[in-house]
């Protein structure tokens, strides 16, 4: 018997590939491992993603996230891009950040010189620190933010 349960805290799950197969060449393909590395993966760009921003889990999350942020004053982001297409999401957090007292922001990828240059432009009150590693490289060094 089915039957559905109204929960008084929705319940969710990432899944990337569950629209892969409307990107024929980028359909699901499982390697030997059953895992798909990250540079094979793709997700498609939501240009507008501010009506999703308003469900019950993002907003409970960044309701926890925001003062953490502003109380600590340092965050580390790994592998993330700070795609300007991501800028409704990340705005708040990188405006937290820069109203803390450490106004630190570590972007631990290879390509984090570039996104730590364009992220000092357009939040001078954040101090943003490149680590130039992949998260392999960043962990066989003992999770080192120098």
């Amino acid at each position: 018997m089915a039957e559905v349960i109204h929960l008084a805290e929705p319940l969710y799950a990432f899944d990337p590939h569950s629209i892969s197969n409307c990107f024929p060449r980028y359909g699901r393909v499982v390697s030997n491992t059953g895992r798909t590395r990250p540079d094979e993966r793709v997700i498609a760009p939501i240009p507008d993603k501010s009506q999703d921003l308003k469900q019950a889990f993002i907003q409970k999350s960044y309701a926890v996230a925001l003062p953490l942020i502003r109380a600590k004053g340092v965050l580390v982001a790994v592998g993330y891009s700070f795609n300007p297409y991501d800028c409704v999401s990340y705005h708040r957090i990188l405006e937290a950040l820069g109203q803390s007292k450490e106004r630190t922001l570590f972007v631990v990828s290879p390509q984090a010189g570039e996104v730590a240059k364009r992220i000092s432009r357009e939040y001078p009150a954040v101090r943003v620190r490149p680590v130039g590693r992949t998260f392999g490289d960043w962990a066989l060094r003992s999770f080192r933010l120098n």
